[in-house]
């Protein structure tokens, strides 16, 4: 017999279960809390996820652990125009940044490149894993003209469900990140 059949099983009670079930994936996958677009736009992002709230600023990235704060630098060396996505993703235990910025070209002051980076949150510190370029754009002059852009690479983050490693991949390179750092 159909679940729909049941009278004793509504419409609310089937809604609840496949939400209760889409939720199980996506904690499989890692639990992903992104900054909204306003606040990208601002260069001002507040994210909290399980045992960890992240803040980040034009300059400056605050981690709390409980009772302990973390403040270190945003980690880019050039000048960043325009804020892509930053989010914070969870696997298990462990806690990534990932970022992706417009950064200007010190050499060529006309482009500028979209730079994903992710960063762990272990211990205190702030780790670099992967740092890729995803493309190149001609850069802006107006913001409301649109921008003359290379097709972007693809890139993942995800977590074996085996091994429980964590791969990523931009475009063909692919690479597994250390665990207990």
């Amino acid at each position: 017999m159909w679940p729909m059949q049941n009278k004793k099983f509504s419409m609310r009670h089937f809604l609840f279960v496949v939400v209760l079930l889409s939720s199980f994936s996506v904690v499989a996958q890692g639990a992903v809390i992104k900054c909204p677009p306003k606040e990208l736009q601002l260069k001002n992002c507040v994210l909290r996820g399980k045992d960890i709230k992240v803040s980040f600023s034009d300059n400056k990235i605050r981690f709390n652990y409980g009772p302990w704060t973390s403040i270190v630098n945003f980690p880019f060396s050039g000048l960043i125009s325009d804020w892509k996505e930053v989010h914070l993703v969870q696997f298990g235990e462990r806690s990534f940044v990932v970022v992706k910025v417009w950064e200007e070209l010190e050499k060529e002051v006309s482009l500028e490149e979209l730079h994903w980076r992710v960063m762990e949150l272990a211990k205190r510190k702030l780790i670099i894993h992967v740092d890729e370029v995803l493309g190149k754009r001609k850069k802006r002059v107006d913001k409301e003209e649109p921008a003359i852009k290379d097709v972007l690479q693809p890139e993942s983050l995800t977590q074996d469900s085996k091994t429980g490693e964590i791969h990523w991949s931009v475009g063909k390179k692919t690479g597994v990140i250390p665990h207990g750092l």
